[in-house]
C-alpha cells in the first residue's frame, strides 16, 4: 500500500482537469456556469443532436458519437460532487 501512497498524483490530476475542460468545450460554456447554464447549454445541444429529433433522417455515426459525447458530459458536469472534484 506504501508504494500506491508514493506515486505522484499529479498526471491523473491532470487528466481530470482536461476532461473537464473538454466537457465545458462540448457544452459550449464557461467553467464558472450554473447548474441551470449546464442544464439550457445540454438540452439545445441534445435538440439539435438527438437521433429522434435531429433534422436529417439518417444520423451519420459521427453525428451518434457526437451525441453520446454530449450526454457523458453533461453527466459530469451536473453532478456537483464529480464537477469540483
Amino acid at each position: 500500500s506504501s508504494r500506491i501512497l508514493s506515486r505522484p498524483l499529479w498526471p491523473a490530476l491532470d487528466w481530470v482537469r482536461q476532461s473537464l475542460e473538454n466537457c465545458y468545450q462540448i457544452l459550449g460554456i464557461h467553467p464558472t456556469a450554473s447548474a441551470a447554464e449546464i442544464k439550457r447549454a445540454y438540452r439545445k445541444k441534445a435538440k439539435e443532436l438527438h437521433p429522434d429529433t435531429a433534422d436529417t433522417n439518417a444520423l451519420s455515426k459521427e453525428q451518434t458519437e457526437a451525441f453520446h459525447r454530449l450526454v457523458q458530459a453533461y453527466e459530469i458536469l451536473s453532478d456537483f460532487q464529480r464537477r469540483f472534484q
